[in-house]
């Protein structure tokens, strides 16, 4: 039986200049997923960090999957970003099977 983890999904087309945002599902046994936050970082060819930004998942309706954003794309295309959901306050460590990578067009 597999374990049931906090799900990320993108909203929006990650384009150079726009904004994407980030749909959060937590895990039925997150005590408070209010503490849930994303970070959303950009890096160039090098791997070096263009851009980072954090924001709180915020929910519409209890119990439902909120979403964290819109997070600004202020970097050119070509740029590697990288999303994750973190437990506040330790925003470098990711939460199991919240990593997602995507390219800026």
């Amino acid at each position: 039986m597999p374990k049931p983890i906090t799900k990320i999904e993108m909203v929006g087309t990650p384009v150079a200049g726009g904004e994407i945002s980030f749909k959060v599902t937590p895990m039925e046994r997150e005590k408070n997923p209010y503490l849930l936050w994303v970070a959303n970082k950009l890096r160039d060819i090098t791997g070096e960090i263009g851009s980072a930004q954090y924001l709180p998942v915020v929910y519409e309706v209890a119990g439902q999957p909120g979403e964290a954003g819109p997070f600004t794309l202020d970097m050119p295309a070509g740029y590697q970003g990288v999303a994750y959901v973190w437990r506040f306050p330790a925003s470098e460590k990711a939460l199991p099977g919240t990593l997602t990578a995507y390219l800026i067009a």
